[in-house]
């Protein structure tokens, strides 16, 4: 051997011996626990009959939780519509409000699509069936990620093979770095002037999925070869397979990060992912590169070449045979139609990671991954954003100075609307503001303003309700002056008055709170008492300050939203209290209940005494303030309240059904005017929402309770109407109504002069005048409303 020789064996053996010492002095790098994002679920979807399959959003819903439709008899997770049958294959899922087993049902349905019969697989028939959950929250940092972790045992062979020949064939040969393929790289990339391959290993792109941000530098790319050399030296090559098989980045569906093959099989092809099958894994494979540019949902002919690409390879490989190859190079792709985007709801799963602060302190969301049920409904909440998004878009198209005046544009227009179920207190839509990714305060829970007129039927509570002695202070017929008033406190005097500047006279409390009437509820809260008023609010949970000043009366202390529909829930129940349940379970990652909420119910109220209340603000709706409502088409039962405060800093509307109470508040955040009242501000995002909640022909009507009596009052005099003396249907607790008839003066002298005679010796009378009495007698009666 030369000299040059030698001395070329000693380098080699000198950079070996170097390598080898370096390799021996990394400090070993375990692959971290993968990360199960805690996950927030909405309330299952129950299908039921009678329900329309377009409003209900039944073909959406299905589309987002993943199921295919097929023509052949469905499996699980696939549906089949072929005329007016409905077949679903109901996949295995587990919530607090009822589990479902997997199992095969058909709809039938009418020839306006709705829901005639729902039938099981053996033909039975069941009034309704439950469909999984919807995930609409995670507790894992900024961007949501769907992902089900899998054992590499679970995964298709062809899955495997498919992978690692597209992206790495010396995989199980190199130890984190991949020279030659590097240097191929490389001169690849030299040749074309420009990065036309990759030297990546699959252990490398598992550390800058893991442990790397996507930042494109030198050290970033020399900091990934460092760690992925650490990596290979600490695990084995098949927990590195598994784990890069579970955390690969493979498209998004709306803000949702698809993450892994599990995830990715069910999103592109609705199926898990062990029921793949060969086409499907290329396909898979094959969009590792790039997501978006092989996306069969949008670029179907780039994806089936990709496809077919990574097939060719597998051929060359020898992985899969000339037979198999050609069977599928010449079958299309198949994959689900695009689902709609998935429902997120921030500003309720910021709600609920708050309150699960609160109560389990103990508890690390971000790291424990729990399953946290809620009772909120997907669809409802869809139906909330867009109520949102349009009225304040609407608003700014209407009045352009509401889009400008802020200036700098950092504090614009706000809404927020919740919605719960006064028979349980679930929170079944829930927006906190126009949008969650500009500012995370929550106005629906965390923001306090002036109620103003929403506050108004809680004085109204306070009147009709019985007092100590059994009876109420007022009925709704009960006349109020609406007269110049004023009132002198120790901030000065205070002169309240009408939205319209005007004095009516004397009016009836229904018609005050119809048409809210400033001056003679104020007058009525004086007369009340501020303390039986707060008194009152309590006893619907309200929590926050109040004083007992007659102010007070006209809305005058700051509530949040969700007291103001917690309030308004005790008159939607009938005089029941419930509190709001953000969520109703938490269950840990092996199936345990770290915490349950029941529904919590105490009767308040008389179902009588709120009743009154609900007729009037049904009256509200139909005739008053909050009439416009019916311009938008919404014909159902509702009982509602328009509220503006001072000066038009905020504009409220919030209206209820049996089913569904929700609250709506606009207005700016730093409390400048908006210039809006709550019928032209608030009320139209309750519109379009409570349309496309329970439709426009409405849900469940009101209730009268037993012993209430429904008597006709002439409004002017507060007595009975009578003959030649006509009135309006009224409602009163049973013995409260107005004994007295209203009429000619003459007919009201021969009342009195009939109850004398029933109480003392009866009077002379000719024959005559005996008969006219019996005449006029028989026609009050026949005037009578009750006949």
């Amino acid at each position: 051997m030369g000299p040059r020789k030698a001395y070329l064996v000693v380098a080699v053996g000198l950079v070996a011996a170097a390598l080898v010492a370096f390799l021996g002095s990394l400090v070993p790098l375990e692959l971290p626990e993968l990360a199960v994002p805690s996950r927030v679920y909405a309330r299952p979807h129950r299908i039921a009959s009678g329900q329309s399959l377009d409003t209900a959003g039944l073909l959406d819903r299905m589309r987002r939780l993943g199921y295919r439709e097929v023509e052949r008899e469905p499996r699980p997770g696939e549906y089949r519509l072929k005329g007016r049958r409905l077949q679903i294959h109901r996949r295995a899922f587990q919530a607090p409000t009822g589990a479902g087993r997997e199992t095969l049902i058909e709809l039938r349905l009418d020839s306006n699509r709705r829901i005639s019969s729902i039938r099981t697989a053996g033909g039975r028939r069941v009034p309704s069936v439950l469909l999984e959950p919807e995930v609409i929250g995670e507790f894992q940092g900024r961007q949501r990620e769907d992902r089900t972790l899998v054992p590499l045992a679970e995964l298709p062979v062809h899955l495997i093979d498919a992978v690692l020949a597209i992206e790495d064939r010396r995989f199980f040969e190199h130890g984190g770095l991949d020279l030659r393929r590097l240097a191929g790289a490389m001169l690849a990339n030299l040749r074309a002037l420009r990065i036309v391959q990759g030297g990546s290993t699959l252990t490398q792109q598992l550390v800058k999925n893991v442990f790397l941000t996507d930042e494109r530098t030198i050290a970033r790319k020399l900091h990934e070869a460092w760690l992925a050399l650490r990596v290979e030296r600490t695990n084995s090559k098949e927990e590195i397979l598994e784990a890069y098989l579970n955390t690969i980045y493979m498209g998004q569906r709306g803000p949702v990060s698809v993450r892994g093959m599990e995830a990715a099989a069910r999103h592109y092809f609705g199926k898990p992912a062990r029921e793949l099958t060969l086409p499907d894994s290329a396909l898979l494979a094959g969009l590792i590169r790039g997501p978006g540019l092989y996306s069969p949902f949008t670029v179907p002919e780039t994806a089936l070449a990709r496809r077919n690409q990574v097939l060719g390879i597998l051929r060359d490989t020898g992985d899969i045979s000339q037979a198999e190859y050609d069977a599928t190079i010449g079958l299309p792709i198949d994959p689900l139609p695009e689902a709609p985007a998935a429902v997120s709801a921030p500003y309720f799963s910021a709600y609920v990671r708050r309150e699960l602060e609160r109560n389990l302190p103990e508890l690390d969301v971000e790291s424990a991954r729990v399953d946290v049920y809620t009772g909120l409904d997907a669809r409802l909440q869809v139906a909330a954003q867009r109520a949102v998004r349009r009225g304040l878009r609407q608003l700014e198209a209407d009045f352009p100075e509401l889009k400008t005046e802020s200036g700098d544009g950092d504090s614009p227009l706000q809404a927020a609307l919740i919605a719960i179920d006064p028979r349980n207190g679930d929170v079944l839509a829930h927006v906190g503001g126009r949008d969650f990714r500009s500012s995370q305060f929550d106005r629906a829970t965390q923001a306090y303003r002036q109620p103003g007129s929403v506050f108004k039927p809680i004085v109204a509570l306070s009147a009709l309700s019985r007092g100590s002695d059994g009876r109420p202070a007022f009925t709704l017929a009960s006349h109020l002056e609406d007269e110049p008033l004023s009132v002198e406190t120790p901030e000065g005097v205070w002169e309240p008055s009408n939205y319209d500047g005007e004095f009516h006279g004397t009016t009836s409390l229904r018609t005050a709170i119809e048409q809210s009437r400033n001056v003679p509820i104020a007058r009525l809260g004086i007369e009340l008492g501020p303390e039986r008023i707060i008194e009152t609010a309590r006893r619907l949970g309200i929590t926050s300050r109040l004083r007992p000043v007659p102010s007070l009366a006209l809305g005058a202390f700051e509530v949040s939203p969700l007291e103001m529909a917690r309030a308004y829930a005790v008159l939607a129940s009938s005089g029941m209290s419930v509190v709001p349940r953000p969520y109703l379970r938490v269950v840990d990652v092996d199936g345990r209940e770290l915490e349950g909420h029941a529904p919590r119910f105490e009767p308040v109220f008389a179902a009588d005494e709120v009743r009154l209340v609900t007729s009037a603000l049904l009256g509200a709706v139909d005739h008053g303030t909050g009439r416009s409502l019916r311009g938008y088409g919404f014909r159902g039962p509702v009982a509602g309240k328009t509220g503006t405060t001072n000066d038009f800093r905020d504009a409220w509307f919030v209206g209820y059904t049996p089913e569904l109470v929700a609250v709506v508040w606009v207005g700016f955040d730093d409390g400048r005017s908006a210039g809006l009242t709550g019928a032209r501000g608030a009320l139209p995002i309750f519109a379009r929402f409570i349309i496309d909640a329970l439709g426009a022909r409405g849900g469940l009507d009101f209730a009268t309770p037993d012993g209430m009596e429904i008597v006709a009052i002439n409004e002017q005099t507060g007595l009975r109407a009578g003959f030649g003396c006509f009135g309006e249907d009224e409602m009163f607790l049973a013995g409260t109504a107005p004994e007295k008839s209203c009429g000619p003066q003459w007919m009201r002298a021969r009342d009195r002069t009939r109850r004398q005679r029933d109480t003392a010796s009866p009077p002379r009378e000719a024959p005559w005048f005996r008969a006219l009495g019996a005449v006029l007698d028989a026609l009050e009666e026949l005037a009578k409303p009750d006949r």
